[in-house]
């Protein structure tokens, strides 16, 4: 693959990716977007095979959807507890 990267450095390329997203997913939350950009990052790093830019930003992607979806299931769960 001409344009594969190592995980490694395809973290360190796409971190403005990464925040940029993460701004987008959870604007005026700085701490979240910071979780986000983490997640991401650790998605890409937990790969062990060379991969394009592209391939590594959907799978961040994926991983921050998936975190904020289990973030959300715990505030739900945290206000139905305080409601019984």
């Amino acid at each position: 693959m001409p344009d594969a990267l190592e995980p490694r450095v395809a973290a360190e390329t796409l971190l403005g990716a990464f925040r940029s997203q993460a701004e987008n997913l959870r604007p005026f939350d700085p701490a979240m977007q910071d979780d986000l950009v983490q997640e991401m990052a650790l998605a890409v790093l937990l790969e062990t095979k060379s991969a394009t830019q592209n391939f590594f930003l959907t799978l961040a992607l994926w991983r921050a959807r998936d975190f904020l979806r289990g973030e959300m299931r715990e505030e739900e769960a945290k206000r139905h507890a305080t409601t019984l």
